[in-house]
């Protein structure tokens, strides 16, 4: 049930598809959008890309560490979640030559670090340079398989860097169905969030509302939210590619309009949410359990309708998770708004 690859083609992945509020459900394939999705539609994707953020290195006392770099490419200093024995003070040393200090602890599981090659500290653009050339893929940890192409965990229209994870909901489309999309009227619209903890870390609190979570940074260049803004005010259908394509729209926007372009996504949207844009269908993946992108989804629809829906998946044999089968919510009656 939990993918270890991308169906082949990505568009030939399953597609269950439910009507909102009628409970309607239908299942296809994903390469079918273009004949189930509302008329010349406003697809709104997100564009980042994977940084191979994870590194493995060894202690002096031969004690394995494994670090995943927070944002990097960043200003500040390296962040990073590590897993392993690890005090403030502590070496560690990548077969690559990449040197790791510990300098303090932050809260679970992360800390502030510096990391360093051939006496050259690295930080910034430089050491995102040095991740594309030595690091590994930052893969969930149920995603098993250590021979995964890279290429299987990029969307096909990635093209900025600054991802710890993939916008997973875009990994099923391609080059071609995008073109279909096109000529049948679609236009197609770009928002850059980079995914960090704040989506992939799970719930721990009691209660929902403890939850904290992470910023992630977004820019929405101007052309992109001329073509989102010009849509909405045809009365274009909205179709949002993701949970995190929803993050940025709802972050840059207020009262139905889209305001900023760019910033740190700080919105936590979970029920009772109201949402700011007009979304007619939004399309995502099956996701972990106590997880903030399931949250979401159930903002949009109510959490009894989730699990059924997950529950006739389950029954049906879809894929789950990252790599796994899609979902899409058609609003019926136009949208779902404020």
């Amino acid at each position: 049930m939990i993918a270890q690859a991308l169906t082949r083609p990505r568009n030939m992945c399953r597609l269950l598809l439910c009507r909102h509020p009628s409970g309607e459900v239908g299942h296809f394939r994903f390469r079918d959008l273009p004949r189930v999705l509302p008329p010349r539609p406003i697809i709104v994707l997100n564009r980042t890309r994977v940084i191979p953020a994870k590194l493995e290195l060894r202690k002096r006392s031969g004690g394995r560490i494994e670090a995943l770099i927070v944002e990097p490419g960043g200003e500040g200093p390296p962040l990073a979640y590590l897993k392993g024995k690890v005090r403030e003070g502590v070496e560690a040393l990548g077969e690559d030559g990449v040197i790791l200090k510990v300098r303090r602890h932050l809260r679970e599981g992360l800390f502030e670090v510096t990391l360093s090659r051939e006496g050259e500290e690295l930080k910034g653009r430089r050491l995102l340079e040095v991740l594309k050339e030595v690091g590994r893929m930052p893969l969930p940890p149920y995603i098993k398989r250590r021979d995964l192409p890279e290429e299987e965990y990029q969307t096909v229209y990635a093209s900025t860097d600054g991802s710890i994870a993939a916008p997973t909901a875009g990994l099923h489309f391609t080059e071609q169905l995008m073109e279909e999309l096109k000529r049948g009227g679609a236009d197609i619209c770009y928002v850059e969030l980079h995914v960090g903890p704040g989506t992939f870390l799970p719930l721990r609190s009691e209660r929902v509302e403890e939850h904290k979570m992470e910023g992630e940074r977004y820019f929405i260049p101007p052309q992109e939210a001329e073509g989102i803004k010009s849509g909405l005010e045809e009365g274009r259908p909205l179709v949002a590619v993701g949970t995190t394509t929803v993050r940025a729209l709802e972050s840059a926007s207020s009262s139905g309009h889209l305001r900023r372009t760019d910033g740190v996504a700080e919105v936590f949207i979970r029920p009772p949410y109201r949402f700011s844009l007009p979304y007619s269908a939004f399309i995502t993946n099956f996701h972990l359990p106590l997880s903030t992108p399931l949250l979401l989804l159930s903002s949009f629809i109510p959490w009894e309708r989730v699990y059924s829906l997950y529950m006739e998946a389950i029954c049906r044999g879809y894929r789950f998770y990252s790599l796994g089968d899609a979902m899409m919510i058609i609003f019926e009656g136009g949208e779902k708004s404020v």
